[in-house]
């Protein structure tokens, strides 16, 4: 379906999340070999109303560097529903994101406004044609698979954007700890690399913000620099085996 010679800069897919989803990454995969799974040039964010906030915190996060300069950056978006004002705010981003960028617009109809929908290249996907392993394909001695698995069911949501403000507005005492539990709720598998990344990146976005208000003050100065650590720890994190404690320190410090 996609040809690495011309893509398009951003598409709609209409449908359910369940469904839609997984097709599309097994299809960036096939077609583009781009693989999200640890991935820092991959991004994907789910909303149920999708505002005007969120939609500034997009295009901050798009104006952020790759970490590979051969790949493409995908974004992937989810939202039941785009209020006026976001699809306003989104308009330019669309049309002429970064070089090497693709939009993926996810939702169960399309509702947009002309501007928005003239922007978008509509597709279709065969949601049949998934690569979705059973519990016999996982293994019945594999313990490891579905401890995994009982996780991703029971484990608590965590909003990581709470996190990011109340890291940035503490001292350094009170970021370690935080750094700290995060490090250690990897470790005991209660949270993944990609929520680690989660957290990393509403810090970038928060310190974006504090950017656009006054570049010269400073405590914009102090999130310039937050931000350069931020690349260079997002560099480092998908190594093969990278210190999370050692990273999120060199952050909170």
């Amino acid at each position: 379906m996609f040809d690495k010679n011309n893509l398009h800069h951003a598409y709609f897919i209409e449908g359910k999340k369940e469904s839609i989803y997984p097709a599309l990454l097994n299809l960036l995969k096939k077609d583009l070999g781009f693989s999200s799974v640890g991935n820092p040039d991959f991004f994907y964010r789910e909303f149920d109303i999708l505002k005007i906030d969120e939609a500034r915190e997009i295009k901050i996060y798009h104006e952020l560097k790759s970490v590979s300069a051969d790949s493409h950056r995908i974004f992937v978006i989810y939202a039941n529903s785009i209020t006026v004002e976001a699809q306003n705010s989104l308009l330019k981003v669309f049309e002429e994101p970064f070089p090497n960028t693709i939009f993926f617009l996810l939702a169960p109809r399309n509702n947009f406004l002309p501007t928005l929908n003239s922007r978008l290249m509509k597709i279709e996907l065969a949601t049949t044609e998934l690569d979705i392993k059973t519990d016999s394909e996982i293994g019945e001695n594999d313990e490891k698979s579905k401890k995994k698995m009982i996780l991703k069911k029971t484990v608590k949501t965590v909003n990581y954007e709470e996190i990011a403000e109340e890291f940035l507005n503490n001292s350094v005492k009170k970021r370690l700890e935080i750094t700290e539990k995060i490090t250690k709720n990897l470790a005991d598998e209660k949270i993944t690399k990609e929520e680690v990344i989660s957290f990393i990146d509403f810090v970038a976005v928060k310190c974006h913000k504090k950017l656009d208000k006054d570049i010269k003050s400073a405590e914009s100065l102090k999130s310039k620099d937050l931000l350069e650590k931020i690349l260079f720890i997002r560099s480092y994190l998908f190594g093969r085996s990278p210190s999370v404690k050692m990273l999120l320190s060199y952050l909170a410090i």
